[in-house]
């Protein structure tokens, strides 16, 4: 009898290992500005728990050995294939659905052979287990309902992220067609969470220019803010322009697939979700006549833009040769007004790839470098990312020796996604997207140039945005002063950011995005 025990209690240990198995594997974070993975594996074992005392030992076998298997599954395909089997299968249809077979092939026999094992398992644990008594199990269940829903209540988009309830909430909403809520729960998959209704009942004043109009944002790269003359860095690294300079400007995060979607959205920063399904503020460019843009060296799942039109381009040269072309090619398309937004590679790693070096400020010897910098090759790195900022304001200048060849009132303003660690201080970190923002990889600058047509129709504006341009501004504020420089009025869903155009910032929290719906004092790092 105590044998029977023991074998029951070792195959109901076996089975809780492979149902965890895939949190640990498959379904935890890969990037450290994710969701925690201890929370995951938090809801991950009151979901375990919560089938094992509501459903009974044979219940719980019989439910969760769909899950035990397809766990096995995906845990391999990740492992072995690199492949993401829960979004393959969510996203797979006509044409792509052999990819989910593509990632398990050629392992068909090895599954039936899992399929029949995890079979004996569970009949052998239900066989060997005794009954058990119902007033310990009652007591169990209320526990586990009062926890989940603390978790839930705590970190709802967590909650749903975690194995195996990302499987059933996410089958349910691709069943439901929420594809918002599948990119909430599976936020890095192909899937364009924006919804095509959502509206930021923008309008114009009657006074609005009847002729061409042209407004740009350059997103930039790994860009901070200190390196830049303006700001106190090298005076080489400025605009060959005229242009007014914001040198304390907090990054909605301090990587890029959380603070661009932030930059070009109306999220707070402690917003759950990656990309959201509101529109971004192109949006409200195209609700008063604009033609929008989007030209991108990146991909295009990082914001998941809602331009008019797109086009996407390999980063295999300096921004200055890949974007220009497409810039000229969107402003001789027809349209009196347009809004194009430029999306580089900037100043990012690895910073020799970002320049040509014909044109470095510097001559820096790349091969010497190293992979990572440490503390004796600091220097040598510092000069190569110099070069790759001085490349980054080099396209800057492209773009607005191009722009303002045009007849348009035209603005343009440049921002870089996040800054960037090159062993600032005795933490010793390097690059950007770390467990924890800093000072030195959330501190980015805030250009804005306008051409002399545009200066002499809205000179207050431009007088008061100069006068503002020392004060402790944020993402946040950037597209607000965009669409103010184009007197778009328009629904804002943030009491605390400003048009630095009209308003200077108060006193205010600069939150950073630490983690999808988590947040850090941007003043404090």
């Amino acid at each position: 009898m105590r044998s029977g025990k023991r074998l029951g209690l070792g195959l109901v240990a076996i089975w809780w290992v492979l149902l965890v198995l895939p949190a640990v594997v498959a379904f935890s974070p890969s990037n450290s500005w994710d969701v925690s993975p201890l929370a995951l594996l938090m809801v991950t074992v009151w979901a375990i728990a919560s089938a094992w005392f509501a459903a009974g030992p044979t219940g719980f076998f019989v439910l969760t050995y769909p899950f035990a298997l397809f766990g096995l599954c995906a845990a391999w395909a990740g492992v072995m294939r690199q492949a993401d089997l829960l979004e393959i299968l969510l996203l797979s249809g006509g044409p792509e659905r052999h990819e989910a077979l593509t990632a398990l092939n050629p392992y068909w026999m090895g599954i039936l052979l899992a399929a029949l094992i995890l079979a004996l398992v569970a009949a052998g644990a239900i066989r060997s287990l005794p009954t058990r008594s119902p007033k310990p199990r009652l007591r169990a269940i209320a526990w586990l309902v009062t926890a989940g829903c603390a978790l839930g209540f705590a970190m709802p988009m967590i909650f749903f992220r975690a194995w195996p309830v990302n499987v059933m909430s996410l089958a349910l909403a691709k069943l439901l067609d929420k594809r918002d809520f599948l990119a909430t729960a599976l936020p890095y998959g192909a899937i364009n969470p924006r919804a095509a209704g959502q509206t930021w009942k923008a309008s114009r004043s009657s006074g609005a220019p009847s002729g061409r109009e042209t407004y740009i944002l350059i997103i930039g790269e790994s860009v901070r803010a200190d390196r830049l003359g303006p700001c106190g860095g090298n005076a080489l690294l400025a605009l060959r322009h005229e242009a007014i300079t914001f040198c304390d400007v907090v990054s909605g995060a301090s990587g890029t697939h959380l603070s661009v979607p932030l930059l070009i959205s109306r999220d707070s920063a402690d917003s759950a979700p990656r990309v959201s399904s509101d529109a971004t503020f192109m949006k409200a460019f195209e609700e008063v006549g604009f033609d929008t843009y989007w030209l991108s060296v990146q991909d295009q799942s990082i914001a998941w833009p809602d331009a008019m039109h797109s086009t996407y381009l390999p980063p295999s040269a300096p921004d200055r040769e890949t974007l220009i072309g497409p810039l000229k090619h969107a402003l001789a398309a027809p349209g009196l007004k347009k809004l194009i937004v430029l999306h580089g590679y900037g100043a990012h790693f690895n910073y020799c790839d970002r320049y040509r070096p014909q044109h470095a400020l510097q001559a820096v010897e790349c091969r010497g470098l190293g992979a990572l910098p440490v503390r004796t090759t600091r220097p040598q790195w510092l000069s190569s990312y110099d070069n790759a900022i001085f490349e980054s304001l080099a396209f800057v200048d492209a773009v607005i020796d191009v722009i303002d060849s045009v007849d348009a009132e035209t603005v343009l303003l440049y921002t870089s996604d996040h800054g960037e660690n090159l062993l600032d201080d005795g933490r010793n970190l390097v690059q950007h997207a770390l467990a924890t923002p800093t000072l030195w990889d959330t501190r980015v600058p805030a250009i804005l140039w306008a051409n002399k047509t545009w200066k002499v129709n809205h000179d207050s504006w431009w007088r008061a945005l100069g006068a503002n341009q020392k004060a402790h501004a944020m993402h946040g504020d950037l597209t607000p002063t965009l669409l103010g420089a184009a007197n778009i009025h328009y629904e804002e869903l943030r009491p605390q950011v400003v048009d630095l155009g009209r308003q200077r910032p108060g006193n205010r929290i600069r939150w950073v995005k630490r983690r999808l719906g988590d947040t850090v004092d941007g003043d404090k790092l």
